[in-house]
């Protein structure tokens, strides 16, 4: 955590709140932060040849749909590093949500156009997405064609989200269903470097799924 460390010290980044999840985007030149219970997004500038190194730039609140309560979590960076993806979790309900963010853009991906506001991957997405109401970790795969959402407190707690390296506004969600029991128990997940598997954790134990799904092992 040397980055966010560092930011704190010199820009202040600690004054936007208690800070919780953070990532570095794989091209080392931005670090997108999460408030731990306010739903802030914060990007940082961790290029050390940029005039703007090592300032940040509050993005705001993840929006987040009707849960009353709601936590953000996971969050990672596409494997170009213009894209972002944040877990979200819900309270009181079954289903969580999953929101994006275009770095490119600086905007919101909305997911439901014939609704007010913008709507993530969940439940008001068109279509619904069953997501795990305890998301707690999202990760792009490697070749950027999708991306694993894990999470516990519901069934099922790990899906995939298909996603376009060409069309960054292209999705569509897969629940995965295991063999193992993943309630309470998917607080991670990890996909291979060759991007043909990925795994979670489920009744203490690793499991692993092909790309497509599959059960692997």
């Amino acid at each position: 955590s040397q980055i966010m460390m560092k930011s704190i010290l010199i820009v202040g980044l600690g004054s936007v709140g208690w800070l919780e999840r953070w990532v570095l985007s794989p091209d080392g030149r931005k670090a997108a932060v999460l408030t731990a219970l306010t739903r802030q997004l914060i990007l940082v500038d961790t290029d050390p040849s940029s005039p703007g190194y090592m300032n940040w730039n509050l993005i705001g609140n993840v929006p987040v749909g009707t849960a009353i309560i709601a936590l953000t979590n996971g969050v990672d960076f596409s494997p170009d590093s213009l894209q972002l993806m944040i877990g979200i979790q819900t309270g009181g309900g079954s289903v969580g949500e999953v929101a994006r963010y275009d770095v490119l853009l600086g905007m919101w991906h909305d997911h439901n156009s014939t609704m007010l506001g913008v709507q993530n991957i969940g439940p008001q997405s068109d279509p619904p997405a069953v997501v795990p109401a305890a998301v707690w970790e999202v990760e792009y795969a490697p070749d950027g064609t999708y991306a694993v959402v894990s999470g516990w407190y519901s069934t099922p707690g790990v899906g995939r989200i298909d996603l376009s390296p060409v069309d960054p506004f292209f999705w569509t969600y897969t629940p995965i269903t295991s063999p193992v029991n993943l309630t309470g128990d998917s607080w991670a997940c990890a996909v291979s470097p060759d991007s043909e598997q990925f795994a979670t954790f489920g009744s203490d134990q690793l499991v692993i799924f092909n790309r497509d799904g599959t059960y692997s092992g």
